[in-house]
Formats: structure tokens, sequence, C-alpha cells
């Protein structure tokens, strides 16, 4: 004969505890759902405060980069900005069009000298 044995994992609805052990069992959890609720919204209201700057600043790197390769060759960007990584960047982005900047010069001079 085969019998069959079921076995409950976590909490029982009510079995066993009493009617104060019931109550602060319905409160726990609460205060940890709420808890958890809280702390997402403050991290959300961090994330976007903190990652303000950082996509801002990407976006005028993408905008330079545009102007830059339509031929205006004079955009720079801000070097003062507090984040390192971005700071390099826009110093490269800024490297980047002085040399172009140089070499189109240079072309259009050397086509005035060689015109014939």
């Amino acid at each position: 004969m085969a019998s069959i044995f079921l076995v409950q994992v976590g909490f029982s609805n009510n079995i066993g505890l009493s009617d104060d052990a019931n109550r602060f069992k319905w409160t726990l959890y609460r205060s940890i759902g709420l808890s958890v609720m809280i702390s997402m919204g403050i991290a959300l209201l961090l994330s976007m405060r903190f990652s303000s700057p950082i996509s801002k600043s990407v976006q005028n790197v993408s905008e330079s980069a545009n102007k830059i390769a339509t031929g205006h060759l004079y955009t720079r960007l801000s070097e003062d900005h507090s984040i390192l990584e971005l700071k390099q960047l826009h110093e490269s982005m800024n490297g980047m069009a002085h040399i172009l900047e140089e070499q189109e010069t240079t072309q259009k001079r050397s086509y005035r000298c060689n015109k014939p």
C-alpha cells in the first residue's frame, strides 16, 4: 500500500498562531513591503538626479560630433566637467576638432599655393 505525504513549505494561513502572532506577522509583511516600495522610490529619484548631468553631457557630445561632421570644425565643448571621464571625452572631442581644423587650413593653403 502506497502512502502519499504532502509537505507544506512556509507559513500556513493561521494554523497554530495566536491572534496576536497573526497580527504581528501581517504587520511585519506590510512593513517590509512598504519599506521595499519606499526604497525603490528613493533609488529611482536618486538615479534620475545623478544620471541627468551625464545624459546631458553625452547629448552635447553627440550634437557637437554632428556639427563637426557637417563641416563646423570650430565647434568646441566645455572642458569644465566634474566627472573625470566626461572631461576626458570633451578634451578628446576638442582635440579632434582642432586637428581637423588645422588639416583643413593646411589643405586650403596648399591649394592656394599650387593654384595656377
